[in-house]
């Protein structure tokens, strides 16, 4: 079964930007984008910002493959310190 939106843009330049805020950002085979957003909500309309100013696609894998890489070289920062001295406080 095919999620249908609730709504669709006819006219970009009519549109709003919203800034939204979520807890996380995941994977999903479920949406086109490949991504969802978990617990999202509206923080504001960005009535100054244009359409066109808004985060492509491309924008949003980009700050996905960051976040990744930074939450993949804490823990292995983490597993190194977790070998290393035990003595030292975590």
């Amino acid at each position: 079964m095919q999620d249908k939106p609730d709504c669709w843009v006819n006219s970009l330049s009519k549109s709003l930007v919203l800034e939204i805020k979520a807890a996380e950002m995941t994977l999903s085979e479920s949406y086109p984008a490949g991504y969802t957003l978990r617990f999202p909500r509206v923080v504001k309309i960005r009535y100054d910002k244009d359409w066109n100013e808004a985060q492509t696609l491309n924008d949003i894998q980009d700050l996905s493959n960051s976040t990744l890489y930074s939450k993949n070289m804490k823990r292995k920062l983490e597993d190194s310190d977790s070998d290393g001295d035990k003595s030292r406080p975590k």
